[in-house]
């Protein structure tokens, strides 16, 4: 996440939804995932962040994995393009690890590219690529699309997905949290910032993920069988 805003925001939003009105967010995340696991059932325990000053400090790469789950990625070669992942929450149920990346409107969603990676980082950006598109058969794609403005995100996690279920042989979820309303509910919008105003129809996000998706091969694959989505009002 960046900076946080000041009564909006994904990550002001989801701190509301995770503190003050976690039965209604928990109730939307079970509902939501049980339509496609339905033995996923039970109650979502939900990581907390490691003290860093008022802000505190994200889930970042692998962290949140066990002592065990930890020891036997070390060597793998793949781990080093998740180091500097910045995860919105996680969660489990069960063994099943929840992979969460929140937005709050659609700039934000499409706002994502590679260019920050220096270094060995993009070969093996591009070979973790490569090997996401070949364990799931995936067809009319490739590490360009996938490495391409508003694609990269989305294939950043993917590939943190993709190392839990294949290298670690544990099961995980991607959980979209796409906020309904966002600005309608602020009490200090920012005036510089309000072409980015909150997505009032979960329409609107459908067809931004489902065009990202055709866009990057995963449209009815099983990656997309384990991508779920949550529309939290903002303004109820």
């Amino acid at each position: 996440m960046a900076k946080i805003g000041y009564g909006y925001g994904s990550e002001w939003q989801l701190l509301r939804m995770l503190g003050r009105h976690r039965n209604y967010f928990n109730e939307l995340v079970l509902k939501s995932i049980n339509k496609k696991h339905s033995e996923l059932n039970s109650n979502i325990e939900w990581l907390d962040f490691d003290f860093y000053g008022w802000k505190d400090k994200e889930i970042i790469g692998l962290d949140f994995l066990t002592k065990e789950e930890k020891a036997k990625s070390n060597d793998n070669p793949r781990k080093k393009c998740l180091k500097q992942q910045n995860w919105d929450s996680i969660g489990k149920i069960g063994d099943t690890y929840i992979l969460v990346e929140a937005k709050g409107n659609l700039d934000e969603f499409n706002k994502s590219d590679p260019g920050k990676a220096k270094g060995n980082s993009m070969p093996i950006i591009k070979s973790s690529i490569d090997k996401v598109i070949t364990n799931h058969s995936l067809k009319n794609t490739n590490n360009k699309i996938w490495m391409g403005k508003g694609c990269y995100q989305t294939a950043n996690r993917i590939i943190a997905y993709d190392y839990i279920t294949k290298v670690l042989k544990k099961n995980a979820i991607i959980l979209y949290v796409l906020f309904l309303n966002d600005w309608e509910c602020s009490y200090y919008p920012s005036t510089n910032s309000l072409s980015k105003k909150g997505v009032k129809d979960i329409k609107e996000w459908d067809i931004i993920t489902n065009e990202k998706f055709v866009k990057m091969g995963i449209k009815g694959s099983d990656i997309e069988n384990n991508i779920v989505f949550v529309y939290p009002n903002c303004s109820i």
